[in-house]
């Protein structure tokens, strides 16, 4: 797999693929400029998370990814939430491979396989997740697969309820909200039938400057209710997906956001394994930073009887999710 920087191929891929993100222009460390945004292609996700998961194909999906993760993992819990200016409420992973699944593509629990999967796809955002908020609560889901993006008429979906599962949901208490250790705080499952009836529905998401832009948490009633100054970072881009260190510093946040072309072509077989538990794959702390005494384990992905018998066709009550209906003026996805 071959990154592209020339300006020429850069104008080409924006003729063929959906809109770019963002301006085109790429910072990289060491303090080197690009004119031209990085693009790369499928190839590139399947190198770079085959050292840390497994890639199988599975329709109606094609090449999907199951990273290698405890087994009461979900999306979207090891990191936290930060406000940047360029693209609004964005989430940061603190775990190595982060910077590619959590902000391309889409999640699913695949109940064959008892594992979670990520699905590829093209368009960048700071953060797949369907919102929630109300009564002292945020809650955030990852979108499956079949809520869909397109820059011109926003998100839709053949289904009412999205396919989000009650058990999907990440609550925490809104003064935790900004909690760098969210897995520390994130409110035991249990609660999650009772949080989703007393919560609102506030996923929204624009398009500006053929940029997605996350106002879902609305900032200045944030800053309101929490009585807090909500630091607001500025993004800077990187050519180098798997970071070693915090994205986050001196009031500045590093993405990896490269343009992404779709291919066809299925993984090189040095990238399909067989899950080995890589050292290093999974996150060192994951136990033992939620293990505290004001909450619960979240054993929620434990595969017992009992579990799978409550859980298997949870969803959520129909009216939830209407936001995601076929009608692409939907009023919680604007843009401008």
């Amino acid at each position: 797999m071959k990154v592209l920087l020339t300006l020429a191929s850069a104008a080409l891929l924006m003729n063929i693929s959906l809109h770019p993100a963002g301006s085109p222009r790429l910072t990289l460390f060491g303090g080197a400029t690009a004119h031209a945004r990085v693009s790369v292609d499928f190839g590139f996700f399947y190198n770079e998370l085959a050292p840390y998961g497994e890639w199988r194909s599975l329709d109606p999906y094609g090449w999907v990814w199951y990273p290698d993760v405890a087994a009461d993992w979900q999306p979207y819990t090891l990191g936290h939430w930060v406000f940047t200016d360029e693209f609004g409420w964005t989430w940061v992973s603190t775990e190595p491979w982060g910077s590619i699944p959590f902000h391309y593509g889409r999640w699913f629990y695949d109940d064959n396989y008892g594992r979670w999967a990520w699905v590829p796809d093209t368009e960048w955002g700071p953060a797949w997740v369907s919102w929630r908020s109300g009564s002292g609560f945020i809650g955030w889901a990852p979108l499956p697969p079949t809520v869909r993006f397109k820059p011109n008429i926003r998100f839709f979906s053949p289904r009412q309820d999205a396919g989000i599962r009650r058990k999907d949901w990440c609550f925490v208490s809104t003064s935790q909200f900004l909690n760098p250790r969210l897995q520390q705080v994130i409110v035991p499952p249990r609660r999650n039938i009772n949080l989703i009836k007393n919560t609102t529905n506030v996923t929204r998401y624009l398009v500006i400057n053929q940029r997605v832009v996350n106002r879902s948490i609305d900032f200045d009633h944030f800053e309101r209710e929490t009585r807090t100054r909500v630091p607001r970072y500025r993004v800077v881009e990187t050519d180098q997906p798997m970071m070693r260190e915090t994205p986050v510093r001196e009031g500045q946040v590093i993405l990896f956001r490269p343009q992404i072309v779709r291919t066809n072509t299925p993984p090189p077989p040095g990238a399909i394994r067989t899950p080995d538990r890589r050292a290093g794959s999974r996150h060192p702390d994951y136990y033992s930073e939620r293990q505290t005494p004001d909450v619960a384990p979240r054993s929620y992905r434990r595969r017992d009887d009992q579990d799978w018998q409550d859980w298997q066709d949870d969803r959520q009550p129909p009216d939830t999710d209407r936001r995601f209906s076929n009608n692409p003026r939907s009023p919680e996805f604007e843009e401008r």
